[in-house]
């Protein structure tokens, strides 16, 4: 039987994965490269003696999947009603956003809306010009999206970019 602590000591060898802090009460969660975990946990894998098998503590493994959204609309000209430019849809255990960028072909007569996970982040914003807004790592729950809406000020056409970076957990 493999101990929680041998076990993180094997899969956080240099090139194989991390450990990402958790909160008190909560299971490890241990980022690997999905090829170096899969050769460890085979019979003798990484180890002579073959006794990764099973762990006798809760211990989650994860794996972050990056995920990219790209949208565009173009010659937008509806001023009453907010279009989706881009939207992203979390299916993992659990969300990661990075990143937002904003771009239009006219920032004067571009409108822009946010929503995470349905709740308004900001609407009715103008921005004077093309912007990259961080989030970190901000953690969004699986089954809920991201989603950046435009629309012109006064019915100018105008195209709107915009773009997402993200990742989800999975198994």
């Amino acid at each position: 039987m493999t101990t929680v602590k041998e076990f993180l000591e094997l899969v956080t060898r240099p090139g194989v994965g991390t450990v990402v802090p958790s909160k008190a009460g909560e299971p490890a969660i241990v980022i690997v490269d999905p090829d170096a975990i899969r050769a460890l946990l085979r019979p003798g894998g990484g180890r002579d003696d073959g006794r990764i098998r099973d762990v006798t503590e809760p211990l989650i493994a994860t794996f972050r999947r990056p995920l990219a959204s790209v949208g565009e609309l173009v010659g937008v000209t509806n001023q009453e009603t907010y279009q989706d430019v881009v939207v992203l849809a979390v299916g993992g255990s659990l969300g990661h956003l990075y990143e937002i960028g904003l771009t239009a072909s006219d920032n004067a007569f571009a409108e822009w809306r946010l929503l995470i996970d349905e709740r308004v982040q900001f609407e009715d914003k103008v921005i004077r010009g093309d912007i990259n807004l961080p989030f970190g790592d901000t953690d969004i729950r699986s089954g809920a999206s991201v989603r950046v809406q435009g629309r012109s000020t006064d019915g100018t056409a105008v195209t709107l970019t915009g773009t997402i970076t993200a990742s989800e957990d999975g198994p």
